[in-house]
């Protein structure tokens, strides 16, 4: 069992047969480990109201508290998950998928004991056929090309007190993106973790990553990114050079042909025609985040 405060997660939840499942194969765990469990329900709706209600009726613990926020996205409810955190660590998972807890627990323990201001875990990858399989974090190449390939902010654990003032974006696609642009974490001690913590389920239609809807969120992210790259460190810069990278190529495969050729036409500009030391750092990083797992 974990130590008293070490840990509280918050939890972004809308109302969903599959999310309900989902946190019913973790909650019990979780704060049978002494884990604060803060669960935002996104838009007060009565289906949101009754279903986390029944959830709260089936589990009692002073450890999970349900927090209702009012449809801000997944961003927004991190944000108000944020100010009822009390425990040393924060960490965002998303309700819809599988937090290996004792691992997770693990790797929070291991960063108390050190200087770094967060860490990352190694995570299982599940498509909607159920077909699993391991992703590292080390790969080939720099640990940060690693991290931009797979930048699920819900294997990774904050100590509290690293994040300030830091706040998400109040969209609903690479939200967690921009907070770790905001967070400056390619200059940040970045604890390596060899445990596998997550497990994420991607392919299932209730997946923001597969709503078109979202793109015009997934924009919005981009272009504050990119608005505040020039005032970044060199390796703020190629970190977040290639966060864009990644949401470009999201952006071409599953948007329609007009989004798409739009998405093609900036990531060229980007490669070629942009200012020189920032054309220089997309064309780098372009080839090494496809080098990565060469």
């Amino acid at each position: 069992m974990a130590s008293r405060n070490l840990l509280s997660v918050i939890v972004p939840f809308s109302v969903s047969d599959n999310r309900r499942n989902s946190l019913n194969e973790w909650l019990p765990d979780a704060l049978k480990n002494l884990v604060e469990v803060i669960v935002v329900v996104d838009g007060d709706g009565p289906e949101n109201i009754k279903a986390i209600s029944e959830v709260k009726t089936e589990i009692s613990s002073k450890d999970l508290k349900i927090v209702t926020s009012t449809s801000k996205g997944p961003g927004g409810a991190r944000n108000l998950g944020l100010e009822f955190a009390t425990h040393r660590h924060v960490a965002f998972w998303d309700s819809d998928d599988l937090p290996l807890v004792t691992d997770f627990l693990s790797m929070a323990e291991k960063l108390e004991d050190t200087n770094f201001d967060c860490a990352v875990g190694d995570f299982i990858w599940e498509d909607e056929t159920g077909r699993s399989e391991p992703r590292q974090n080390g790969f080939k190449a720099d640990f940060l090309i690693s991290i931009a390939r797979n930048p699920g902010i819900w294997r990774m654990v904050f100590r509290r007190d690293s994040l300030g003032s830091v706040a998400f974006p109040e969209t609903a696609m690479a939200e967690d993106q921009v907070f770790l642009t905001r967070y400056n974490l390619a200059d940040r001690k970045i604890m390596k973790s060899k445990l596998t913590v997550y497990q994420y389920r991607f392919g299932n239609n209730y997946h923001l990553t597969k709503q078109k809807t979202a793109l015009k969120d997934l924009k919005l992210s981009r272009q504050e990114i990119l608005k505040n790259l020039p005032n970044k460190t060199p390796c703020e810069r190629s970190f977040e050079s290639m966060l864009v990278i990644k949401q470009l190529i999201s952006e071409i495969k599953v948007s329609g042909f007009a989004p798409r050729m739009n998405a093609i036409f900036c990531l060229l500009s980007l490669l070629l025609i942009g200012r020189k030391n920032s054309r220089t750092t997309f064309l780098k990083n372009f080839l090494n985040f496809f080098k990565a797992v060469g």
